[in-house]
């Protein structure tokens, strides 16, 4: 039970029922990839993305926009704006709950159910926001809960409208892990340091880091957190950098240049895990394991009421040492523990409660880590210094008994007088007590309260306890104490210290705190007076000469304004070309590609920022990826340094103040600082500014562009740039009391709109290099464009009929003078024409005729006020760049240019005073083209330099007819020589190239590369011919050609062991085929082909040319007679062929037969003539209409049904004649004539 406040919901108008989502932010075209169209909710028509129930019930549609830049895939983006719709439509309600039961387990963040009848609720859910509790009830606050907030209903995926897939804001493709390795090292200190070593493959594409993270086994993937970064393309090693043991999943995330993260989640297919391509799986990291070394407990030292010690340990105090735990044992009691943690190796103990009993002591090492040593040996015994009772007794002095009265009057103020300034000893008198080494006084303590001691104060045990007043006088000589506090101040030789090492004062003049880390922690005040806190605050004035922030510090009056911060904690190591990460507790004056500075005082490194987000490892902290540019490598910063902000790479500045100058700037950097700044504005002394001098003054711009200077010794004000008059005119300006206009400009007439001096000498506006159309018309604007492979700027003109742009501006020009207008266009589509011209006007501005001249031989043409350097040429889509002259009208033709693709060059008459250029984007018969134009320039040129300079010219530009040279005697030193008869090049030694009157020449030397005799033309080398032919006779006794060997009968080109081919005129020989390189006939190798004139040889595998064995001979035996293989002799002058192998198969014609010597295969045909078959076997069928066999006819394979041969008639089981059958198993039968039946037998087999 409970009390219910009634519940609210927020206003009508803050109820949004409808959200508009863009998401995948394109950074180069300035808008989303994916946005809705102008009616609908999302680029895929999500209908999820509006509550049309909820719209009904309040009658309204509340709609808002939702922009998410850096998601780029549907499913984030939708289940975002999802979310957030259903977070606000379905748990509006929000009420209060006050009970007077205790609910102890309850906590925000959970749902409870609420029945109220009041309010129709039976068991509906709420989330509890807040919880107040007292002790008399609980108030809960509760918002609405709908579970159907986390049900995401997937739209499905779309088509982006993406620019460059190459772009640095597209996601990044994941790396591909290949090897994962834990690495445990053992450093010079004993502990372990333990590294990470993964090996991947980076993708190639848009990543510019790759990072290593990881996180504990069974934890969600948002536990992921980064270890390291590396630019390397195959291999991380990150240290395990003080992360507790146990099981860890390791991914790999790619990051691009602009700081974009690939998924770290597992998709299928993913690689970019431990473990792939299977299952993910875990490295055990066991952090640092190896405990210090074993403790020793040494140099007992017994003190009033206890002990002190020394505790060592083995091998030194490591590194990682934290503390002790120090164990006593007092007597035959059982061990305790004194103190678990200790943090100083000088150990006292001054327990008096415990007695004065002998006592041991033993102690633990404990390091960071939490790894302990083993237990020290227990150390020797020990036993407290006390005062005994019976120090001091009457009985003990010896010179009589002493009494109250005696001790408090007479006695005791003259009977112990022992010193006296002569006897060494003690005086003890009514004015004090003094001590005496013979006549020395060493010690005076008077009734007064003064002390005087004049040797030296031990204190070799105890402690000072209460309060020391030294109202006046001091310390003379050395104060000790071997050991021992002093109001919990630890006394050592050459050092006071507090007991928890908080505060340090040395013998040697430094005070400093037990934490003192130079540019990280602590303070400290050195015997120098050098002095280092964290923060100082001052109440009164800090006067200093040198002022330093941290440890980039500005000096000698010259101080630089740029955003800082401190550095908090630093990843890394700086080396060229690695990422470190930069902690600190605010970086929200950093951003994205900023240069960054960190110094100290020997070590000075840059660096570019890639990526700035919130640390998961320090939740306080901010942090930023840096890729070192540029300084010093293989140093890490410490706590407490200056990180200094320098701006963008793309150009950023700051201020910086020089009081020794003096002088100010305000400076940019071309995204090198580190290679030096260039000033823009400076106040001050102008020295070495451009080239000023010494002087006070201002000066604004680029020393070497565009800037304007004033200085106080010239009181001049210089400008080179331009002078932009706005529409509204000069104001204040007055001529003889009038407000002045340009026409009252001298020089310049009535009419004319401004007279302007650009950049670079040009006389126009060039809009390519100012960025801006001042004095042309805006047409299309600037736009950019690629030209030869860079990006420009260029004036558009798009029409699809036509278009000329006019300058706007008059622009005064010489007529004596010649000027050079060069520009470049283009089309974007091949078609239509262009023109390029200019209107030329006299000092009224009125039009001018001006006379076009010829490109090509300076010819003056007939003059026109409609002049063209360029008419109707046809545009393409390709840049065509130009030069075009305006002359003066005395130019002779010879001195005229050639321009670059100007068909003519412009002649003014001498009254010209103003020209407007112009160009044309013209008959583009209703297609739409854009012509751009890039950097329109009009510059005064020299005519003089426009040709070549003439020599040995008549006075018509013709070449003098004679030459006479200055010496004709022959050259003796290298040079190009002109004589009365030749000329050539002389190298000092021999001529090189050579020509005379005789027609004979040479190049290459005397004795010719290439040489002309007057008959014959010899080359030494090779000849190449990429085209043409050789007409007429080559003739050549012998020589090379391209590898082949010409003789005196023969050619040839024999490459050893592959095909060859040899020609000779005697006998008529032709040989093809594969030789070595000597001789070639007689030789074995692979197949050739043989002519000597009479007949043809084809030589198939490994037999000779000549000899018992011709594979193939071909021919007439006109040489004589020829062995054939087959033992047959050819007659001399007789025809034959032979095809076959020696004497066991061949075929071969001779003297009118055909033997063949093996298988005669007849598939079809007939045989006719005579048919002499030595030896083989018939195949198939064989029909001979007539003829005769020869020889030996084996039929052993004959598979003919039916034939005859010489008129017997065969079957396959018998032949027969007239009369007589032939049985091969029965016999021989005999029959009458035109009966078969068998009436006789010849004889039978069987019988």
């Amino acid at each position: 039970h409970c009390d219910l406040t009634p519940w609210e919901e927020p206003d009508i108008d803050e109820q949004t029922n409808r959200v508009r989502l863009s998401y995948s932010w394109n950074f180069e075209r300035g808008d989303f990839n994916k946005k809705p169209g102008v009616h609908e909710e999302s680029p895929l028509l999500d209908p999820n993305l509006k509550d049309t129930a909820h719209a009904a019930r309040i009658n309204k549609w509340n709609t808002e926009t939702l922009e998410f830049k850096l998601i780029k895939d549907d499913t984030t983006a939708h289940k975002l704006a999802q979310y957030y719709l259903k977070n606000i439509t379905k748990q509006l309600k929000r009420t209060s709950i006050t009970t007077e039961v205790g609910i102890g387990d309850l906590d925000a963040g959970e749902v409870v159910k609420v029945t109220s009848p009041r309010f129709g609720w039976s068991e509906k859910e709420f989330v509890v926001t807040s919880i107040k509790r007292n002790q008399e009830q609980t108030t809960i606050e509760v918002k609405e809960y709908s579970a159907s907030v986390y049900v995401f209903t997937d739209p499905g995926t779309g088509a982006e409208t993406s620019g460059s897939q190459y772009s640095p804001y597209n996601i990044p493709a994941k790396p591909t892990m290949s090897s994962l390795a834990i690495v445990n090292e053992k450093m010079t200190d004993g502990t372990i340091q333990t590294r990470v070593d993964v090996v991947f493959v980076k993708p190639t594409t848009n990543v510019q880091l790759v990072a290593l993270y990881f996180k504990p086994v069974g934890d969600p993937d948002t536990s992921f957190r980064p270890l390291d970064f590396t630019v390397d393309a195959t291999r991380i090693s990150a240290l395990w950098k003080g992360v507790e043991a146990g099981n860890y999943n390791f991914r790999l995330v790619s990051i691009s240049s602009a700081g974009i993260y690939s998924d770290i989640a597992i998709e299928s297919g993913d690689k970019h895990y431990y473990g792939q391509p299977g299952a993910e799986s875990f490295k055990t990291m066991t952090g640092d394991v190896v405990a210090p070394g074993t403790p020793t407990v040494a140099d007992m030292n017994p003190i009033i009421g206890g002990v002190s010690f020394y505790i060592t340990v083995s091998g030194g105090i490591p590194d990682d040492f934290s503390h002790f735990k120090v164990y006593r044992k007092i007597g035959i009691a059982a061990e305790e523990l004194l103190d678990e943690n200790w943090p100083s190796q000088l150990f006292s103990d001054t327990d008096r409660g415990s007695g004065y009993a002998a006592r041991t002591y033993a102690a633990i090492a404990v390091d960071t880590s939490g790894n302990e040593s083993a237990m020290s040996a227990w150390s020797a015994s020990s036993v407290p210094l006390q005062v005994k009772n019976g120090d001091i007794e009457a009985e003990s002095v010896t010179t009589e008994k002493l009494t109250a009265q005696q001790i408090i009057a007479k006695d005791f103020r003259s009977a112990c007088n022992v010193g006296n300034g002569v006897v060494s000893g003690v005086m003890l008198t009514c004015a004090g007590f003094q001590a005496w080494n013979g006549s020395c006084r060493t010690v005076n303590i008077s009734n007064t309260g003064n002390v005087e001691i004049s040797g030296t104060i031990y204190a070799c045990a105890g402690c000072f306890t209460g309060t020391i007043y030294a109202c006046a006088g001091c310390f003379t000589g050395c104060l000790y104490s071997c050991v021992g506090n002093i109001g919990g101040w630890c006394v050592t030789n050459g050092c006071i210290h507090s007991a928890s090492c908080g505060i340090i004062l040395t013998a040697t003049g430094i005070m400093q705190t037990g934490n003192f880390v130079t540019g990280n922690s602590g303070w400290k005040i050195d015997c120098i007076g050098n002095a280092e806190f964290n923060n100082v605050c001052a109440r009164g004035s800090i006067r200093t000469a040198v002022f330093i922030k941290d440890e980039i510090s500005v000096v000698g009056g010259h101080t630089m304004i740029r955003p800082a911060v401190t550095l908090d904690c630093f990843a890394g190591t700086y080396s060229a070309g690695t990422c470190t990460t930069i902690y600190s507790d605010s970086l929200s004056q950093f951003a994205v590609n900023d240069i960054v500075r960190v110094k100290d005082g020997l070590n000075d490194s840059w660096g570019r920022v890639t990526c700035i987000g919130c640390s998961q490892a320090y939740p306080t902290l901010d942090y930023m990826f840096v890729i070192m540019c540029s300084g010093t490598c293989g140093w890490t910063p410490t706590k407490g340094q200056a990180v200094v902000n320098y701006g963008c790479c793309c150009g950023c500045g700051g201020i910086c103040m020089n009081g020794q100058a003096p002088y100010i700037d305000l400076y940019t950097h071309a995204g090198s600082p580190w290679a030096g700044t260039t000033s823009r504005v400076r106040i001050g002394n102008l020295n070495g500014w451009g080239t000023l001098g010494v002087t006070y003054g201002i000066a604004v711009g680029c020393p070497t562009g565009q800037y304007m200077t004033y200085d106080t010794v010239s009181g001049i004000l210089n400008l080179k740039g331009a002078i932009i008059i706005g529409s509204s005119g000069i104001a204040n300006f007055s001529d003889a009391g009038a407000l002045a206009t340009v026409n009252n400009l001298d020089g310049v007439p009535n009419g004319v709109y401004s007279a302007k001096t650009y950049l670079g000498s040009s006389l126009i506006n060039n809009y390519s290099i100012s960025n801006n159309l001042y004095g042309w018309p805006t047409c299309s604007g600037l736009v950019t464009v690629a030209k030869d492979g860079v990006n420009i700027r260029a004036h558009a003109i798009s029409t699809n009929q036509c278009v000329q742009v006019i300058a706007d501006n008059y622009t005064e020009i010489d007529p004596s003078h010649t000027y050079k207008f060069s520009m470049s266009l283009k089309k974007d589509i091949a078609g239509g024409t262009h023109y390029i011209g200019l209107y030329v006007y006299d000092c009224n501005c009125t039009l001018l005729n001006v006379w076009p001249l010829s490109t090509a031989d300076g010819s003056c043409g007939t003059a026109n006020n409609n002049f063209y350097f360029v008419a109707g040429v046809a545009s393409a889509a390709t840049w065509v760049d130009y030069e075009m002259y305006i002359m003066p009208s005395y130019i002779a033709a010879k001195d005229v240019p050639r321009g670059l693709n100007s068909q003519s060059h412009a002649k003014v008459p001498a009254n010209a005073k103003y020209l407007k250029l112009r160009y044309l984007n013209w008959s583009n018969a209703a297609v739409t083209r854009v012509m751009h134009v890039y950097s329109p320039s009009l510059v005064n040129v020299d005519t003089s330099n426009q040709n070549a300079i003439y020599r040995g010219l008549s006075t018509t530009g013709a070449l003098i007819s004679r030459v006479v040279p200055a010496c004709t005697a022959a050259p003796s030193g290298a040079g190009l020589y002109l004589g009365s008869d030749y000329m050539g090049y002389y190298d000092g030694g021999a001529w090189k190239t050579f020509m005379n009157n005789t027609g004979c020449f040479y190049l290459g030397g005397t004795s010719g590369g290439l040489q002309w005799n007057g008959s014959a033309l010899t080359v030494c080398g090779t000849v190449c011919a990429t085209s043409g032919c050789f007409t007429g006779s080559i003739t050549s006794c012998l020589g090379t050609i391209g590898g082949w060997t010409i003789g005196s009968n023969y050619l040839h080109n024999i490459t050893a062991g592959a095909g060859s081919i040899y020609l000779c005129s005697a006998g008529y020989t032709i040989f093809v085929g594969a030789c070595t390189a000597a001789a070639i006939l007689g030789y074995t190798n692979l197949g050739r082909m043989y002519y000597n004139g009479a007949y043809l040889n084809a030589v198939g595998f490994s037999v000779g040319l000549c000899g018992p064995s011709l594979p193939v001979a071909i021919g007439v035996a006109t040489l004589g007679t020829v062995a054939l293989p087959s033992g047959t002799t050819v007659a001399a002058t007789c025809p034959f062929f032979y095809v076959g192998s020696g004497s066991t198969a061949y075929m071969q014609y001779y003297d009118g037969v055909l033997n063949v010597k093996g298988v005669i295969c007849a598939t079809s045909g007939t045989f006719t003539g005579a048919v002499c078959a030595t030896s083989g076997t018939f195949t198939g069928t064989v029909c001979a209409s007539a003829g005769t066999f020869t020889g030996t006819v084996c039929t052993a394979a004959l598979t003919a049904t039916c034939g005859t041969i010489g008129g017997w008639s065969i079957t396959p089981t018998y032949m027969c004649g007239t009369g007589v059958y032939l049985y091969p198993a029965y016999g021989v039968y005999t029959t009458h004539a035109g009966s078969h039946a068998m009436h006789g037998k010849m004889y039978d087999c069987n019988t």
